[in-house]
């Protein structure tokens, strides 16, 4: 009866080790080797142009102008395209969110957009 009950823990621990050995490769090529998952940033928006969202800025963050509130939109992309965040609004591969009255409290400290 011991030497059974040996072997069901070291079939046990086996399967485990098995099952976090292939939990962290399916990880690791999920994000390192494939890119599979998206990349969502705030970039730079003129209010005066376009329909920004804005945030009130921390002390010395040097994103922020001289009356602390930072006006942004947000671009979202997906890890593997190779398209600079700059370029978002003219590529079809990634997507640029810009304020709308739907969406403002999701994505900024204010409910109206500028």
């Amino acid at each position: 009866m011991d030497i059974r009950h040996n072997y069901k823990s070291i079939v046990l621990i086996g399967f485990l080790v098995v099952l976090i050995l292939g939990s962290v490769y399916l990880s690791y090529e999920k994000y390192f080797i494939h890119k599979n998952f998206v990349i969502e940033t705030k970039l730079s928006c003129n209010p005066t142009v376009e329909s920004c969202f804005k945030e009130q800025c921390q002390d010395g963050d040097p994103r922020c102008p001289v009356d602390d509130i930072f006006y942004f939109k947000m671009v979202r992309k997906w890890a593997y395209v190779n398209v600079a965040l700059q370029e978002c609004g003219t590529s079809s591969q990634c997507q640029v969110i810009y304020c709308q009255n739907s969406n403002a409290k999701t994505y900024s400290d204010y409910e109206d957009c500028f």
